[in-house]
């Protein structure tokens, strides 16, 4: 599983229990809007997991 989120402490939040429960995570801190993270974002995320697999979460607040 690949987490991008721009907050670190909601990544981190995430990836606790993520890997509290078994999952293989790759935490990417990653602001949208900038269009350089989002390149360094899929040339971490993609070696990682197929194209098929991307799905975008966004949180409900």
């Amino acid at each position: 599983m690949v987490l991008a989120l721009r907050s670190q402490e909601a990544l981190v939040e995430v990836e606790q229990d993520c890997r509290a429960r078994g999952g293989q995570v790759l935490v990417v801190p990653t602001d949208i809007a900038d269009p350089a993270a989002v390149d360094r974002l899929a040339r971490l995320a993609v070696p990682r997991c197929s194209p098929t697999g991307w799905h975008r979460v966004s949180p409900s607040r």
